[in-house]
C-alpha cells in the first residue's frame, strides 16, 4: 500500500513539472527568450514570457527566428 502511494506522489509530480516546462527562443539578434510557446502558425509564434505565464500573449515573426529549443 505505501509502495502504491509512492508511486501515485511520484506521478503527480513529473506531470506537475511537464506541466511547466520551459521553451527558449532564439532570434537572430542573439537575443535569447525563456518562454512557454502556445501556438506555432504559419507565419507567426504566439507565446508567453516564462516568468509571467498569466501574463499577455507574445507574438513573433518566425523571419525573426532562429530555432525554438522545447
Amino acid at each position: 500500500m505505501k509502495n502504491l502511494l509512492l508511486l501515485i506522489v511520484v506521478i503527480l509530480f513529473g506531470i506537475n513539472q511537464v506541466a511547466y516546462s520551459q521553451d527558449i527562443i532564439l532570434m537572430k539578434s542573439g537575443e535569447e527568450i525563456k518562454a512557454v510557446v502556445n501556438e506555432v502558425a504559419v507565419d507567426v509564434i504566439k507565446y508567453k514570457k516564462f516568468e509571467n505565464p498569466e501574463g499577455p500573449l507574445y507574438t513573433i515573426e518566425k523571419n525573426k527566428l532562429v530555432m525554438i529549443t522545447y
